[in-house]
């Protein structure tokens, strides 16, 4: 009889314990994530400034490393868009596990960006899509060569684009990335307009 007690009540243990452990995940989850439904982004963006920040301020938002991540080598530099000439910079991260390579791009405003980039303000949160404060972003992958990327939009007008090739645990490995870019940087530039 004691043994199926001691059995019951072991059980409802280990049952609480995955529940806590359950609604804290939640909540990680929640803490990272914002409701498009509840908080309109786009129009939250119109009265940034719109300033070009150079290459070289650009390149401050990488950290010198994270985890087993240690930027190698980082490269500036200016793409044309259609009209538009936008001041790019882009970080290699070395591990033991390969290569990570992040580019920001500066788009200036939201209108200026490419549809595809416009379309990630109108997903739905999924297992593709990722959120933070002021940014929304989505993970696609390619099976022939076995590529991973998350394409984030920041502020309505920056693009980050992270990209590695045969990385384990890539999507853990982005979303830590994201979450160690100086971000402030961007933020002292791009103040509200008055």
């Amino acid at each position: 009889m004691k043994a199926i007690l001691f059995a019951i009540l072991t059980l409802l243990m280990f049952s609480g314990c995955s529940k806590k452990e359950k609604a804290d995940n939640q909540q990680q989850v929640a803490d990272t994530t914002i409701s498009f439904e509840s908080k309109p982004i786009v129009s939250n963006y119109q009265n940034i400034s719109t300033e070009p920040i150079s290459s070289d301020i650009l390149k401050k938002i990488f950290p010198e490393s994270f985890g087993d991540l240690r930027l190698d080598k980082v490269n500036t530099g200016k793409i044309k868009y259609s009209s538009l000439t936008v001041n790019t910079a882009s970080g290699e991260y070395v591990s033991s596990l390969g290569l990570v390579v992040i580019y920001i791009y500066d788009y200036l405003s939201f209108s200026n960006l490419p549809e595809h980039l416009k379309n990630l303000y109108e997903l739905k949160p999924g297992k593709d899509v990722y959120f933070i404060k002021n940014g929304a972003g989505v993970f696609s992958s390619d099976e022939l060569s076995n590529g991973s990327k998350l394409d984030l939009v920041y502020y309505g007008r920056f693009h980050i684009k992270i990209e590695a090739i045969n990385y384990p645990n890539f999507r853990e490995t982005a979303m830590d990335l994201v979450q160690n870019l100086n971000f402030s940087v961007l933020e002292k530039l791009i103040k509200v307009k008055v």
